[in-house]
């Protein structure tokens, strides 16, 4: 396979490097590398072809450093948002934040 038809699997877009004709970013198949599953539960939960994931690794693997720099930013901001979002619910729920003692 050529690197050309390669990289024409791989389109950037305002989320970040794409495969193309879909909204698949390469981050999401980054989280799925990172938790260390299988090429075959890669494909099938994204329902990729063979060609469409091999793509996606020569690119991951060609541009990692700023793939990962990237990657870590993102999750940086998610955990900040995640962490003000609930800052919020707490100081508006009518909940108590833990369980009270007996209850289910």
């Amino acid at each position: 396979m050529s690197g050309s038809s390669t990289t024409s699997l791989i389109v950037e877009t305002s989320r970040g490097p794409c495969i193309a004709g879909t909204r698949i970013t390469l981050y999401a198949i980054m989280d799925y590398l990172k938790s260390d599953l299988s090429h075959g539960v890669i494909k099938q939960d994204f329902l990729l072809s063979d060609e469409q994931l091999y793509a996606a690794l020569q690119y991951l693997a060609t541009h990692r450093e700023e793939l990962e720099y990237q990657y870590a930013e993102i999750v940086q901001r998610s955990e900040e948002r995640r962490a003000h979002y609930e800052q919020l619910y707490r100081a508006r729920t009518k909940f108590p934040s833990q369980p009270v003692k007996g209850s289910l």
